[in-house]
This record gives C-alpha cells, structure tokens and sequence, in this order.
C-alpha cells in the first residue's frame, strides 16, 4: 500500500471514529435548550370536544426546567399528545392519562416523556 492510501485509511478512520462517538454514544444526552414541539390532540370534556392545554401545563413546566424550549401544535387525532425533538417521535400518549393541572413532578407519564427527551439525540 502507498503512504497516500494508508494516509486516507486513517484519515477516514478517524472521520468515522469521531462521527460515531459524536452522534451515536449511547452515554450521550439531547443537549439542553431543545426544541420540543408537544403536538395534542383534541378531547371530550364535560360533553365538548376541543383543543385544550390543562393536562399539558405539568409536561410543560417539566421541559421548561430542563432547559429546552417548548412549541404547542393542534393535530386532529383525537385523545392524543406526541412528542418530536430533531424531527424524531420521541414519545407519545392518551392526552387524558397526563395529570390535569398539575405541575409534573409526580406524573410518571411526564417523567418518563422528560426522561425521553433528555435522551434523544
């Protein structure tokens, strides 16, 4: 092999090398200061179907402690929240097993959505 073919071979190598461990480190965390975007869904409440933010507000604080920015989008799939970071679904549940009103702490569905985000890359 010629020094200019051993030459490129390392150099790839260490492209390759410095790629992995950049995108793909399993230790590696969602950087703060995220965009998040919460898409809801409307639902039935008191006889009335509509879009409302009552059960997100938890999940929001949540998001808003670790640092990342949170953007609300209205879908019409009904009874549902999703998730996006970086154009990825990171997580996804019934709008109405989210706690109404509160701020998050002790909802396990908003831990486990935080804990999704945080570990999104």
């Amino acid at each position: 092999m010629s020094n200019t073919t051993c030459a490129t071979m390392y150099q790839w190598n260490m492209i390759y090398s410095t790629v992995i461990n950049t995108c793909f480190h399993p230790l590696k965390k969602m950087p703060p200061n995220a965009q998040v975007l919460v898409a809801h869904g409307p639902y039935e409440a008191c006889g009335n179907v509509d879009y409302r933010t009552s059960r997100l507000e938890g999940l929001q604080a949540m998001l808003h402690k670790e640092g990342h920015t949170v953007e609300l989008e209205e879908i019409d799939d009904w009874n549902k929240v999703e998730i996006w970071v970086n154009g990825e679904k990171v997580f996804d549940c019934k709008i109405q097993d989210l706690e109404y009103g509160s701020d998050g702490e002790l909802d396990p569905l908003c831990q486990k959505a935080v804990e999704n985000v945080n570990n999104a890359f």
